[in-house]
């Protein structure tokens, strides 16, 4: 069908008639150059830095975070020296609800 799992996904998300900027989210979501100063910028951006997140917990490389970061980041009022602070306080948090 030529269609990836982000096309597949906004079908999805249209068919059950959810709001449009969540639509484009899920449409663009390794692609956040396409979209506007919008809702859904915002959600990517959130999305990208918790994968971030989660790979660094991992200890895996994430492949797609260099291309994404200086979209996302600012995008979350966030800077590349703010990130590991930010990123330790967050894994804090988890640990601490996890165990």
């Amino acid at each position: 069908f030529s269609a990836d799992h982000c096309v597949v996904g906004y079908l999805v998300s249209r068919h059950w008639n959810l709001p449009d900027f969540i639509c484009d989210a899920i449409r663009f979501h390794h692609d956040i150059r396409q979209l506007g100063f919008i809702a859904a910028r915002s959600m990517v951006a959130i999305l990208q830095l918790a994968v971030e997140i989660y790979y660094r917990y991992q200890h895996v490389a994430n492949p797609e975070w260099e291309q994404i970061k200086y979209e996302a980041l600012p995008e979350l009022g966030l800077s590349e020296d703010s990130l590991p602070e930010f990123v330790d306080v967050i894994l804090e948090r988890y640990t601490a609800f996890a165990a």
